[in-house]
């Protein structure tokens, strides 16, 4: 299996990060972990998982290959920008070292 993580930058708006946070669990199904942490469902993507942590936003995404993974971050971010529309919304990827644990 294999990760990326992404790491949302809004407008260099923390309470723009926030309303996105909102927007995700008023719109789409989810399952709190923690105070700062969700598994997220998003049409066509599959589930996700959202930490919010130190002004921090985070997207965790698992796929069995790449080209499933490169589609799967295409469509979650997508499915962002579609819950919060701002035009400088900005994902950051990265390979993840490890798979999360939710996702274990």
């Amino acid at each position: 299996m294999l990760a990326m993580t992404g790491t949302i930058h809004a407008a260099g708006s923390i309470p723009g990060l926030g309303e996105l946070c909102r927007g995700i669990r008023r719109t789409h199904e989810h399952l709190l972990l923690a105070v700062d942490q969700m598994l997220v469902f998003l049409p066509a993507v599959g589930t996700v998982l959202v930490t919010e942590k130190d002004r921090d936003v985070t997207v965790d995404v698992v796929a069995d290959t790449h080209a499933e993974l490169s589609t799967r971050v295409a469509l979650v971010e997508a499915a962002l920008r579609s819950t919060l529309p701002l035009s400088s919304l900005r994902l950051d990827w990265r390979k993840a070292g490890a798979i999360p644990v939710p996702f274990r």
